[in-house]
């Protein structure tokens, strides 16, 4: 068994940091940073040392921060400030495994957050390291099937939801399939080629493309126009 694969309970937050032979006091330090006295998180991280996410409650987390005369949006602070170190702890290899995953959502509900909670901190710690891989994909004005599959392993990896991931990519290509139908709207003009690779763009990013708006059939007419390919027209009328 890897040591990845043996995060469960406590070790999920504490085996990333024992494995350093860091003491206790510099464990703390490693995993809630510099400013945990100044947020109050010290309790909470003192609890989780020893104590896995599932041991313990709401009312005893709250205990012990009354303890140090933490109390109301102190103490709110104080529980969202575990939850974000702890998922920034587990994001040092860019990774949150299933186990750690859990690990996380057995915390929320251990320091009394609710799911929209969760979800900022989700947001703010996870969310920019996929938005990063999404420019890094796009800066080229290009994005290939290879990349695309690069992205969903990325989104995996971080335990993105399908629907967040979709979302954030169709927003970061657009701009990509955007300034291809502006081109298109200038010219007056798209060829075979052209309009071949847009819908192929499209589909690889997954955005839905709709044309109408630009006369797409009368720009295609105008190209085979200019390049001497005339349509052929019916007629009644027998020469």
């Amino acid at each position: 068994m890897t040591e990845r694969s043996a995060y469960r309970g406590r070790a999920a937050v504490g085996a990333p940091l024992t494995r350093r032979s860091v003491a206790p006091a510099g464990r703390l330090r490693r995993l809630f940073g510099a400013g945990e006295e100044e947020d109050g998180a010290t309790p909470i991280a003192n609890l989780l040392v020893d104590h896995a996410p599932a041991e313990l409650s709401e009312q005893r987390i709250a205990k012990a921060l009354a303890a140090q005369g933490i109390r109301g949006a102190k103490a709110r602070r104080a529980r969202r400030a575990v939850l974000w170190r702890a998922m920034e702890g587990f994001l040092e290899d860019e990774t949150i495994s299933p186990e750690e995953s859990d690990y996380l959502t057995a915390l929320c509900t251990a320091l009394g957050l609710g799911s929209e909670e969760y979800a900022e901190v989700f947001e703010g710690a996870v969310l920019p390291r996929y938005q990063r891989a999404l420019r890094r994909a796009t800066r080229d004005a290009r994005v290939d099937r290879e990349e695309v599959l690069a992205l969903g392993q990325v989104a995996s990896q971080l335990q993105i939801p399908v629907e967040t991931r979709d979302a954030l990519a169709a927003g970061a290509a657009w701009p990509l399939v955007k300034a291809r139908l502006e081109a298109i709207a200038r010219d007056r003009r798209v060829s075979p080629h052209e309009e071949e690779a847009l819908f192929e763009l499209a589909r690889t990013l997954g955005i839905t493309l709709h044309v109408g708006e630009l006369d797409f059939e009368r720009y295609k007419f105008l190209w085979r126009l200019d390049h001497g390919a005339l349509p052929e027209v019916a007629s009644d009328i027998k020469l």
